[in-house]
């Protein structure tokens, strides 16, 4: 009768392991840029965000910022409004393919809550970063309205850059070696709210500063 017993123990402990597996084989794989089961070589990134690199491949990008707000903005709630940013996101990577830089987006959520933030921003686009929490208090608020890119507080609105990174290419691995931080980062162009942003769309997103 022991016997038996330990037989049957070791086969209920075999088919918890069993279950175990096959729990963990459902599971989200983890994008952590080294063992995901979405990513396909090193230097490239999820294939469900843009085409930003877990490495830099590129000295010279645009950069496209994206601040919005759902519990103190309106008009950032129009029906409309994430297929317009889509629309002119695509066409700002387009032309940074053209111009054969990189490419990269941030959302910025000005809502107190990051949870709220996330949510907001993850109905509008895929961003490649957000900054979210903290109201106008938000890191990334201060960044590019009253600190480096001094600017008029106004939601939503579109932030075109153009960043220089630190370091040199590595002809060998495609990417750059020496990485310290940024050169520069230049502003291109601000718009403010859907009207303006439809405008700026229609005439062929023109930037108010002209790329070095």
């Amino acid at each position: 009768m022991k016997e038996t017993n330990l037989r049957i123990t070791h086969i209920i402990g075999l088919i918890w392991i069993m279950i175990a597996g096959f729990a963990c084989n459902d599971s989200e794989p983890e994008l952590d840029g080294s063992n995901s089961a979405e990513t396909s070589v090193e230097g490239t990134s999820p294939v469900e965000t843009d085409e930003s690199d877990y490495y830099l491949t590129h000295k010279e990008e645009l950069v496209f910022i994206f601040a919005s707000s759902r519990s103190t903005c309106p008009a950032c709630e129009d029906a409309e409004l994430s297929e317009l940013i889509n629309d002119i996101k695509t066409k700002i990577q387009d032309r940074s393919r053209e111009l054969g830089i990189g490419f990269t987006s941030i959302g910025i959520a000005v809502d107190w809550s990051p949870e709220t933030g996330i949510d907001h921003l993850r109905n509008i686009s895929i961003f490649d970063e957000m900054i979210v929490g903290r109201n106008w208090y938000n890191t990334g608020m201060i960044k590019y309205t009253f600190s480096e890119f001094p600017g008029r507080r106004g939601l939503p609105q579109i932030i075109i850059t153009k960043r220089v990174y630190s370091g040199e290419m590595n002809p060998d691995r495609g990417v750059i070696s020496g990485y310290n931080g940024i050169e520069s980062d230049v502003e291109l162009h601000r718009v403010f709210g859907p009207p303006a942003f439809a405008r700026w769309n229609r005439d062929g997103l023109p930037f108010s500063r002209e790329i070095d």
